[in-house]
């Protein structure tokens, strides 16, 4: 199944003019600028920008054609918003309940396990209005889920948390993501979000989408020009445990990585995500230091960042690497292409998709 669209819409001076193909198998991120158009996209795919002309086929369903539009309740999104819109005069299971009540025909999953797998069971007595921010989107995730929807629509759920609830709950959308199958558009200004949580990505500029790929070529660091941190996304091949150091060797893309065996799900990610932040350089191997990966690589291009920076693309085995480091350092070490060096992989995180 996927979804086609092709929409226009005009709000004031801002022109939405939108045509893609998406997967309906997994998640896919939508990026861009604030004020890209983001977020009336995905209300214009919901169905709640009445003046939205064009065409929205989902699967064998249209949604939107000349002279029909799909009532949203009928379009079966379980959709969350930046701020949870929970009932306050309800309780949480109450909430769950009312999702419930009004989900479409369909294989419905057990509000027991919903509760379980979003964390909530010990929050079903509460009423919302006494939950931390944190909290209620993970009850708002929960709602969506639980009206059985055949795709969730999430508009930056995390943007309004605190920095120690969104690292908790993009954790926990991981989790949710793997556990429930459902595919997902997922809004973001956060490109890390997007790399960890999504397999496919499109990009908006002034209403326009300028990329529509797989996640790793549409978050391509050389491609990103609004100051975000760089990373690296690598496919990840296999796992070979060491339990009597409790690590685990990774057979990636670009190489084996050690990483610690505690961090890891049983159910290893397709892919991990490494911030140019976090990989250093040496013309050498260093014996004598801490970093347990320590890469073989050659340098492909080296990219203005900032006034003390420079991003440099590195090809280690026929993957692909970016490392960020000063102006000073690459100077120092006579940084350019075909340059030899090692890569110095300090840390990775784990991505969802991929």
């Amino acid at each position: 199944m996927k979804i086609s669209f092709d929409l226009q819409l005009r709000k004031g001076d801002f022109y939405l003019a939108a045509k893609a193909d998406l997967p309906a198998d997994s998640v896919t991120a939508i990026v861009g600028h604030s004020g890209a158009g983001k977020s009336t996209l995905l209300r214009c795919l919901a169905g709640l920008e009445k003046t939205a002309l064009g065409s929205i086929q989902v699967g064998e369903e249209a949604w939107l054609k000349e002279g029909h539009s799909l009532a949203p309740h009928f379009r079966r999104i379980g959709y969350v918003f930046q701020h949870a819109a929970l009932f306050h005069h309800l309780s949480v299971a109450q909430n769950l309940n009312y999702a419930r009540k009004r989900s479409l025909d369909g294989e419905l999953f057990p509000l027991e396990e919903i509760a379980q797998v979003t964390r909530i069971q010990h929050l079903l007595e509460r009423n919302p209005q006494s939950l931390s921010g944190g909290e209620r989107q993970r009850v708002a995730i929960a709602r969506a889920i639980a009206s059985n929807p055949q795709i969730l629509f999430l508009d930056e759920p995390l943007s309004a948390v605190d920095e120690t609830a969104r690292s908790q709950l993009l954790d926990e959308l991981e989790r949710i993501f793997r556990s429930f199958q459902i595919p997902a558009l997922y809004v973001t200004h956060n490109l890390v979000e997007a790399a960890r949580l999504s397999s496919h990505a499109l990009r908006l500029e002034n209403g326009r989408i300028t990329s529509n790929a797989v996640t790793r070529q549409v978050l391509t660091p050389t491609q990103i020009a609004d100051g975000s941190d760089p990373f690296s996304i690598v496919e990840i091949r296999s796992r070979r445990d060491l339990p009597e150091e409790g690590l685990a060797e990774l057979d990636t893309a670009i190489g084996p990585l050690l990483v610690s065996a505690a961090n890891l799900p049983r159910e290893l990610p397709k892919c991990i995500l490494i911030r140019g932040r976090d990989v250093g350089l040496s013309l050498s191997l260093l014996p004598e230091t801490s970093i347990l990966n320590q890469i073989s690589a050659t340098v492909r291009s080296v990219h203005e960042h900032s006034a003390s920076q420079v991003l440099v693309q590195l090809s280690c085995q026929g993957g692909t690497l970016y490392a960020l480091v000063t102006r000073r350092s690459a100077q120092r070490l006579l940084l350019a292409p075909q340059r030899p060096v090692y890569a110095l992989v300090k840390s990775v995180t784990l991505q969802a998709e991929a």
